[in-house]
């Protein structure tokens, strides 16, 4: 979710040092693709999984991912970001004179405080939006992600400037004011719960050596989905996260959204049945039970996955 902190980003590309190392290459093996058709179109149209980062490595896209897009007409993101960044950042942040100091303890603001200075000693909160208490989780470890390549943007966002380059249509499925407000919404004291049980996973991790989005990478790159998803069921069931968090987060984060995008594709392609769509969603969202594939294979779409080795992969305006 990093489309979360652009306005984050771009001021920190001004603040911090580039060129932090060279990354070990990773490439892309099996792309989370699938077509997508429908009684109701002539089209094939594509889904697409993605994970919110910016590092080349994943930014720069399978042949058939590429293919896909240029065979699109039109793009659909989790949120239209040029449009709604600064709305969702707003929606995720304290009400105006509230700050992090007034919710929570000291020793967590300083748990939190030693996380972004270790990202670089020019970096502090006062350069950050005053985000709300149980979005620091997602705020941490989106900067982490972000400033290894900074002045690169995320995936998604590269897709919706090159769609917008190419004058595709597009636009969101959620609407970014809403799309994370029952976590916004959660009491002080459950918000503080959440917070403190993740800065918990992320010293655990620190301690043992261990880095979430190496591993994240590797997986999305090789590009099996049940190892993936796997992975995302054992972080989820960390002993620092109990059977409530573990249920809000599946409940709230991937369940209640998937439905909820599931009736936002189908009514976009039915509205425009003679264009090809390029739907581009975190690819979470797109495994395990109650994810969008299987909403869309319920509601009557043929959803098939696309492998990095299939010759037979589909062009522009066929079925």
């Amino acid at each position: 979710m990093s489309r979360l902190l652009l306005p984050a980003v771009v001021l920190l590309s001004h603040l911090l040092p580039t060129g932090a190392g060279e990354d070990e290459m990773i490439t892309i093996q099996h792309p989370f693709l699938w077509e997508l058709r429908h009684a109701g179109s002539e089209m094939t149209s594509y889904l697409f999984g993605t994970i919110h980062v910016n590092d080349p490595n994943i930014t720069r896209l399978h042949p058939k991912v590429h293919t896909a897009f240029e065979s699109s007409t039109v793009a659909w993101f989790e949120i239209d970001f040029d449009r709604d960044h600064v709305s969702q950042t707003e929606a995720i942040s304290l009400p105006q004179d509230e700050h992090l100091e007034d919710h929570v303890s000291a020793d967590t603001v300083a748990r939190i405080n030693r996380r972004i200075m270790k990202l670089s000693p020019l970096l502090s909160r006062g350069v950050l939006p005053e985000f709300q208490v149980v979005m620091w989780p997602i705020v941490l470890a989106n900067l982490e992600a972000q400033v290894r390549h900074l002045g690169t943007l995320p995936m998604d966002m590269q897709l919706q400037t090159a769609a917008r380059t190419a004058n595709m249509k597009t636009g969101g499925l959620e609407d970014a004011k809403n799309q994370l407000r029952k976590l916004t919404d959660l009491p002080m004291d459950k918000q503080i719960t959440v917070l403190e049980a993740f800065l918990d996973v992320m010293d655990s991790d620190e301690a043992a050596g261990r880095n979430q989005m190496d591993i994240l990478i590797k997986l999305y790159a090789a590009g099996h989905g049940d190892e993936l998803q796997k992975h995302l069921n054992r972080e989820l069931h960390r002993p620092q996260i109990s059977d409530d968090l573990q249920k809000l987060f599946v409940d709230v984060l991937l369940i209640e959204r998937n439905d909820q995008m599931v009736k936002a594709i189908e009514s976009r392609i039915s509205a425009a049945p003679g264009d090809a769509h390029f739907i581009a969603v975190g690819v979470a969202h797109l495994l395990g039970t109650r994810s969008i594939t299987e909403g869309l294979r319920e509601s009557g779409f043929t959803v098939c996955r696309v492998t990095g080795d299939d010759e037979s992969f589909t062009r522009r305006g066929q079925k």
